[in-house]
């Protein structure tokens, strides 16, 4: 299933893809967080994944969170 889902955040940080889930899922978009790691490389990190028809609104709410953040 989640390989119908695009990345539109990759992050080290767990916490900060937890919340930016919750702004996404108060916006009504449906998304996936994945932790990646392979014993051969060094962990890939957290992803959030979205479905396709909901990636442009996700990416512009990652973005005004991530400016009013800052």
């Amino acid at each position: 299933m989640s390989q119908d889902f695009v990345t539109v955040l990759e992050t080290a940080d767990s916490i900060h893809a937890e919340l930016i889930k919750s702004v996404l899922e108060a916006a009504g978009i449906f998304c996936l967080i994945t932790n990646e790691s392979n014993p051969l490389t060094p962990s890939i990190g957290t992803r959030l994944r979205v479905a396709p028809g909901d990636e442009e609104t996700a990416r512009a709410l990652i973005a005004e969170n991530q400016t009013s953040g800052e």
